[in-house]
C-alpha cells in the first residue's frame, strides 16, 4: 500500500487518527504504569521519577 501524502504515518502504529489514537493510548498506558512503579518506591527514589 502506498500512501497518497495526504495523512501522516508513524512509524509501525498506522495512518491517520487510528495511529494517533494508538499513540495515545501507549502514552497513556505507560504513564499509569510509572506512576504504579513510582508508588512503590522509596520517597528519595520518587524525586527521580517526578
Amino acid at each position: 500500500m502506498t500512501t497518497s501524502g495526504h495523512t501522516p504515518t508513524y512509524g509501525g502504529l498506522g495512518e491517520g487518527p487510528t495511529a494517533l489514537a494508538r499513540l495515545c493510548l501507549i502514552v497513556g498506558v505507560s504513564s499509569i504504569f510509572l506512576v504504579m512503579v513510582a508508588g512503590v518506591l522509596p520517597p528519595y527514589a520518587k524525586e527521580a521519577v517526578y
